[in-house]
């Protein structure tokens, strides 16, 4: 009675007719030397999920405050939104900016204005800035003292 059904017998690779061992597939089909395993693979050109989702945040739009459009990265719109919408009351927003502040407690900290300067403007806005202060400081150079 402690024989086994033929089925339910452990096999050796003795038992296998062609020699190979279980859990192996036949020789022809395994992969061949120099060849990849994976032969279409991902297409050239073709961005993961992180590149996308980081070009997309990238992305400069406007947001409009009263009669003021500001310029930001879509990062900084959704962030911008969370803590307006926080202000206003809403409970959801002001528990994601706490749980934010709570992992990282030196966003609490004072920055110096220098950081603020030119945080919203793109590189285009920032030359011309430049470019409008450098002629302003030239000009009140040329005015004669009193």
């Amino acid at each position: 009675m402690s024989e086994k059904h033929p089925s339910k017998q452990k096999k050796t690779c003795q038992d296998n007719l062609d020699g190979r061992s279980n859990n192996q597939p036949p020789e022809h089909t395994r992969f061949q030397p120099g060849r990849s395993g994976n032969p279409k693979g991902r297409p050239k050109g073709r961005i993961g999920r992180v590149a996308l989702l980081r070009r997309i945040l990238e992305e400069r739009v406007e947001i409009r405050e009263g009669d003021r459009v500001r310029k930001m990265s879509k990062f900084e719109a959704m962030h911008y939104t969370m803590v307006h919408k926080a202000l206003k009351g809403d409970a959801k927003a002001f528990k994601v900016l706490r749980d934010i502040v709570e992992d990282d407690p030196s966003l609490l900290e004072p920055v110096p204005l220098v950081n603020f300067i030119f945080t919203d403007k793109t590189p285009e806005e920032q030359r011309e800035w430049e470019e409008w202060r450098a002629a302003r400081n030239k000009s009140e150079s040329d005015l004669p003292d009193k």
